[in-house]
């Protein structure tokens, strides 16, 4: 949580914009400039989004969770299109109980990889409604981890000043360069033991 650790008052909310759709589409949740919308790159069942909209609940009461004041919406994105996704719009009804804190939007089928995904994660921010976006990615993959940082970088910081990115595994090319300068220390170290020694 220390991602969103960043000292600012939270101004009165923004009115909300009109709803656009249901827990699998885009939904207008009514979020203030100060707040900020957490949007879980590759999320899968969700667990993040979910388990971030009930701490962010905790904020008032719990010294742990107070970072997370600012959070009153997540956006998760997933290229798979069959995840079973009721345990989210339960907790969106958690929301309104005030059980939850942070509106859950699901973008299911949705490649980052395509070109048309940019302009979309972009209109997150581009809205008379828009606040500062976190992008979060756990566990991703190979090349998910670099075209997660680029997103963010083309984002720039005054939409996205919030990255948390806890990769699983890098892609092949960056091992190979990993292995290679290793390699390469070693065989240094070894010759000037081997000069050491023939001195």
């Amino acid at each position: 949580t220390a991602v969103l650790c960043v000292p600012c008052e939270s101004p009165s909310p923004s009115p909300s914009p009109p709803s656009r759709g249901s827990a699998g589409g885009d939904v207008g949740v009514g979020v203030g400039r100060g707040d900020v919308t957490v949007v879980d790159l590759c999320c899968g069942k969700g667990v993040f989004s979910v388990l971030l909209s009930y701490l962010a609940a905790r904020a008032d009461s719990s010294e742990a969770c107070a970072p997370l004041r600012r959070v009153r919406r997540a956006v998760m994105v997933d290229k798979a299109s069959s995840i079973g996704w009721e345990h989210v719009a339960m907790t969106n009804e958690d929301v309104g109980r005030g059980r939850a804190a942070a509106h859950i939007d699901a973008w299911g089928g949705v490649n980052i990889h395509s070109p048309e995904f940019f302009p979309r994660l972009l209109s997150l921010s581009s809205s008379s409604f828009s606040s500062p976006l976190a992008v979060v990615g756990i566990h991703l993959c190979r090349n998910l981890s670099p075209l997660a940082l680029g997103l963010f970088n083309r984002l720039g910081k005054d939409r996205a000043p919030f990255l948390c990115l806890a990769p699983c595994c890098m892609p092949r090319i960056f091992l190979a360069k990993k292995k290679k300068k290793k390699k390469h220390r070693q065989k240094q170290k070894k010759q000037g033991r081997d000069v050491g020694s023939g001195g």
